[in-house]
């Protein structure tokens, strides 16, 4: 096993693991820069707090995992921060097979079970066939490296379950310790493991005894865990669910090619099930549970608001463990003299055929560990960020996005500019956290050729240069970094910037009129609106209402504005500190109304007492009651409630330690039958649970709905389509599936009822990415019948709404067209 992980290993450049440069690739590009945070932070005793270099101001780690950043906090006093995040963020992917034979080692397999499980574990690991849903070696270079660490904890959590269960005593404190690794790993983890455990009542002898310990587990896990995950479900209103549902290419995704002589587990593992024998390793039943519990969690994981990509690593690693115990389990029934040297002879087979297959695993780990420093346009990054210096009460910077960015250690490498000298850059890494995240990415939208727009729930979409620059002083933005040679020519001849810098591919433009502040009096008119789907309702403003007539605050039941005079007149402000987690400023206008262009969040409150507002788009607001303010971000009440659950979880720990607790030793028989009869029960159960999630979900009606659209089956992908319109659940998922309802009646000759659901697109999603081409194919239809005039109204609205988008031009040349031909 030892040797397994060293060649494995070998493969991934380990010399470069230990060099002084900062690592990058994937999202592993920007997590540097946070990971260096952190190692600033912990050693003042926090994990989680302001950071107003990325998205106008978030709070870090308050939604994400601490453990790996943590373990190089504590590994920098060792060898350094550089290396120290690479052992942090290389390690745990490459653990997984180890902690795979760990497992089969409490459940008591024999030796030729557990290689085996174990080489399974290996070949789920090099799976090639995706890099974006964890677990495997390219998703952890890619920045998955807290799912990895959530994945081997939540492995050696079931371990530590199942001795638990098998000899009680003091293993159930283990097992709770390791579940509150796992929790602070990754969330995803904490799900699979956390009902994971109950799947060995299933096959329990003592059913209510180990519902009992098993709840004891999570009960201590769940104290220790108090000081950060009660912060979290308190900062939960003030998170974006990431909820894009994922789908399958074809089988090699289910099944990549390292996966592919693993198959061989298959027939003895379908003969097991069916034959039930005496033998029948233990804990096979949870292995296989694993897995049903990753498919539906695949499947219907995305209804309820979650990642449906992260649970389906836990169901391909899970039936590829079973495979590989089912083909030592077959080894060592019929062939026990020899079967130790055929797993052996099988795993070296199994690395022969991995070997020639692990060019992408080393060429992305050469690429990421040999760091940023070592890329040809690092003189040129470094000199970027440097000419962008600037104080973190000054004006910030947004960047284009572009795939050719790539060349610097990742398209995500501009995230890390603060890091290297840079002012506050308005795109970051955890967008999930920050409230301003849709913004700032419709902003990204306006300045670049190639934009991302990575929030499903509020797509981007291309505005006018004018709606850039307004977005720009909205958040008092003044310098952009283009990369493209279109978007370079299109700033470059606008005489409203003006060039600062260029440094190789790379220029620096500046706004040349910045005409607003950190802080200033709000001479914008007020307007009340409710916290009810705030968000959605801003953002729809920041697209469709910029700039604002009025200035929506968005209240709580309990809030009030107070009154203030009538006029709102211009005063001047000024700001006398901001760091990370204070900001103080002077101002002649104490009574009125003043917008702070950082994003809200509860945390931030008044020394002086008063209340601080949501306002459009996330800002802060707030009516002083003297010259001078001060704002700080602070402890909240989710951190002082967290603190006194884990001191309880301590307390709990140490006298569970102390306490002389019951031992049972393990059953020298296997799985009851009785337990396998419950097992076969569950599987039923679940098996129809997740094939009705399956046909009844509306990312299914989707798919399926292309599926009949590409053989021009018209009726039938219109009718899918309905289907999963009505079934989803984010506006922007919706007026997805409207349009290409729309587009499938369109193209089938049914002009009429197309023309209904553009109508409806149009009226109720404005904002959408499909809104432009919705009105164009309105405009065709109209056209078409006749109505020439409401035509032209639908092109001027067009105009109006988009006017340097792809479609308004389309609709121009169509009028050109047709005024020639009259």
């Amino acid at each position: 096993m030892a040797a397994l992980t060293f060649w494995i290993i070998s493969h991934a450049n380990p010399a470069l693991w230990l060099t002084e440069t900062w690592a990058t690739g994937g999202d592993v590009a920007s997590q540097v820069f946070y990971a260096k945070v952190f190692m600033e932070w912990l050693p003042a005793g926090k994990v989680s707090g302001w950071l107003p270099e990325s998205f106008a101001g978030f709070p870090a780690f308050t939604f994400y995992f601490p453990f790996p950043f943590t373990l190089a906090a504590l590994l920098q006093f060792v060898v350094g921060q550089q290396v120290a995040f690479k052992l942090a963020s290389m390690l745990p992917v490459f653990l997984l097979p180890v902690s795979t034979y760990v497992l089969g080692a409490c459940w008591g397999w024999r030796v030729p079970m557990r290689l085996l499980a174990s080489a399974g574990a290996m070949g789920f690991i090099l799976g090639a066939s995706t890099s974006i849903w964890g677990g495997n070696v390219l998703a952890q270079l890619a920045g998955e490296f807290a799912y990895s660490w959530g994945f081997l904890f939540a492995v050696l959590f079931w371990a530590a379950v199942s001795v638990a269960l098998r000899r009680g005593g003091r293993w159930w404190l283990l097992a709770g310790f390791l579940e509150a690794l796992v929790a602070v790993s990754h969330g995803y983890a904490l799900l699979v493991a956390g009902f994971g455990a109950f799947l060995y009542l299933l096959v329990s002898r003592a059913m209510w005894r180990d519902l009992r310990i098993i709840l004891q587990i999570h009960l201590l896990a769940f104290l220790l865990l108090g000081f950060w995950l009660i912060p979290l479900l308190e900062n939960l209103p003030w998170t974006i669910p990431n909820d894009t549902p994922t789908s399958i290419g074809d089988w090699r995704t289910l099944w990549p090619e390292s996966l592919w002589p693993l198959a061989m587990g298959w027939a003895p593992l379908l003969l097991m099930l069916a034959w039930k024998p005496r033998g029948w390793p233990r804990g096979i039943t949870v292995v296989l549970g694993v897995c049903l519990l990753g498919l539906l969690g695949f499947i219907g994981g995305g209804r309820l608001g979650f990642a449906d990509l992260r649970f389906f690593p836990y169901a391909q690693w899970a039936f590829a463990v079973a495979s590989g115990i089912a083909l030592g389990w077959l080894l060592q029934r019929w062939l026990r003299p020899a079967s130790l040297l055929l797993a052996v002879a099988i795993t070296i087979g199994l690395c022969a055929w991995w070997g020639p297959r692990l060019g992408t695993m080393e060429g992305w780990s050469r690429w990421n560990l040999s760091g940023y420093e070592s890329k040809s346009m690092w003189p040129h990054y470094l000199a970027t960020a440097q000419v962008n210096a600037g104080p973190l009460k000054g004006p910030r910077l947004v960047f284009e996005h572009d795939p050719a960015n790539s060349d610097l250690g990742s398209t995500r490498a501009l995230e890390a500019l603060p890091m290297f000298g840079s002012r506050p850059a308005l795109e970051g890494l955890y967008m999930e956290s920050a409230t301003s995240g849709p913004f700032i990415y419709q902003l990204q939208a306006e300045i670049s050729q190639h934009p991302s727009s990575p929030l499903s729930r509020y797509p981007s979409s291309a505005r006018s240069l004018d709606a850039a620059i307004g977005h720009l002083n909205e958040f008092y933005a003044n310098r952009l970094i283009l990369r493209s040679p279109e978007k370079q020519a299109l700033f470059g001849a606008d005489p409203r910037f003006r060039l600062v810098a260029q440094h190789g591919p790379l220029q620096t433009y500046e706004l040349v009129d910045l005409q607003t502040q950190l802080v200033e009096v709000a001479v914008t008119p007020l307007a009340l609106g409710s916290r009810d789907d705030w968000l959605g309702h801003a953002f729809r403003r920041f697209l469709l209402h910029f700039p604002y007539q009025e200035r929506y605050v968005f209240l709580a039941p309990d809030e009030k504005l107070p009154d203030s005079a009538s006029d709102q007149l211009p005063g001047q402000v000024d700001v006398k500190m901001f760091t990370r987690e204070r900001l103080v400023f002077e101002t002649d206008r104490p009574g009125q109304p003043h917008l702070i262009r950082m994003t809200y969040h509860p945390r931030w409150t008044s020394t002086g007492g008063e209340p601080i507002y949501l306002t459009e788009p996330s800002f802060m607001l707030i009516y002083p009651r003297s010259s001078k303010v001060e704002l700080v971000y602070g402890r909240s009440r989710g951190d002082r409630v967290g603190s006194i659950f884990s001191l309880s979880g301590v307390l709990l720990l140490v006298w569970g330690l102390r306490r002389r607790a019951p031992f049972h030793p393990s059953p020298e028989s296997n799985d009851p039958p009785a337990g396998r009869r419950r097992f076969f029960g569950f599987v039923l159960v679940l098996s129809v649970v997740i094939l009705v999630a399956w046909w009844s979900d509306p990312e299914h009606a989707y798919q399926r709905g292309h599926q009949h659209f590409n053989e021009s089956d018209w009726s039938g992908a219109a009718a899918l389509f309905d289907q999963a319109f009505a079934g989803r659940r984010s506006p922007a998922r919706k007026s997805e599936a409207l349009f290409w309802a729309a587009r499938t009646l369109d193209l089938g000759g049914m002009k009429d009822d197309a023309a209904a659901r553009y109508e409806k697109l149009r009226a109720n999603y404005p904002q959408s990415y499909w809104y432009p081409e919705s009105v164009f194919r309105l405009i065709e239809i109209r056209h078409l019948n006749g109505e020439n005039d409401r035509a032209k109204k639908l092109q001027a609205e067009l105009v109006e709404a988009v006017p340097d988008n792809r479609w308004t031009r389309e609709a121009q040349k169509f009028f050109g067209e047709a005024k020639s031909a009259e």
